[in-house]
Formats: structure tokens, sequence, C-alpha cells
């Protein structure tokens, strides 16, 4: 696996001294939501995105508010 920075690359943020697998946000994704098959190299927000569409949350209801807080926090 390969480190990478924290720095804002391309599509979205990297994280320095963690592995792809193991970054904040990966884990976020794949912590609370195992079914989501997130793609790392998008845009996280675009991921997150993604995600309430697919769980068909409303982004500003209870679901999506807390789970923004959430991504907020891993971000």
């Amino acid at each position: 696996m390969r480190v990478i920075s924290r720095e804002k690359c391309g599509a979205g943020r990297k994280y320095r001294g963690f592995t792809s697998d193991e970054s904040p946000l990966n884990e976020f994704f794949t912590k609370h939501f195992p079914e989501f098959q997130h793609d790392p190299a998008e845009s996280a927000l675009r991921e997150f995105y993604r995600l309430c569409d697919e769980l068909r949350w409303d982004r500003d209801g209870v679901d999506g508010a807390d789970a923004h807080q959430d991504f907020k926090e891993a971000w």
C-alpha cells in the first residue's frame, strides 16, 4: 500500500501517514456504511452526496444531517 499526503490532490483530500485504505474518510464509509461502495478516487463530497442519494436521504433531514456531521469530522 502506498502512503499518501494530506495535501489536496486532484479529486479529493489525501492524508499523510495513512494508506488509502486507512484514511479517515475511507473509515467513515466502510465503518458506518459497509454496503456502500465508495470510490476513493472521486471527490469525497461527491461520494457523500451519492451515499445520500442511494439511501434516499434528504440531505437536510435527520439521517442526512447526522451522517454529514460524521463525514465532516472525518474529512
